[in-house]
């Protein structure tokens, strides 16, 4: 079984893009995350042997099941204009929505 590479965004410009060199490459099963698995973009992106699952960045439990069992992983963010004064605030945001789900989908191996 191939290790699992999943791109949330994919289908977007930088995300399909990512999906694109990921599957070409063929490292990985690549898991391509949309909020509509059913959209053209999604079921292109399955044709071309993605699977295509279905996430949003403000369902918590959504992102669990998309980053399931995923070694690998890219996020797009939208461009996030962090100043000095807002820097804490907005990492305190973006962090937990993101680390919170990987790291519950993914099992952890202990190294001593």
């Amino acid at each position: 079984m191939s290790p699992i590479f999943t791109v949330l965004g994919a289908t977007g410009a930088q995300g399909g893009s990512v999906v694109d060199h990921a599957l070409k490459a063929g490292v990985y099963k690549v898991r391509a995350v949309t909020r509509n698995p059913n959209s053209e973009k999604g079921k292109a992106l399955a044709a071309k042997g993605a699977e295509v699952v279905q996430a949003d960045v403000n369902d918590e439990e959504s992102l669990v099941k998309a980053f399931h069992v995923s070694c690998r992983s890219y996020l797009q963010f939208r461009k996030i204009h962090l100043t000095y004064e807002n820097r804490a605030q907005q990492q305190s945001m973006v962090s937990p929505t993101f680390l919170s789900p990987s790291q519950k989908a993914v099992p952890r191996k202990v190294r001593k």
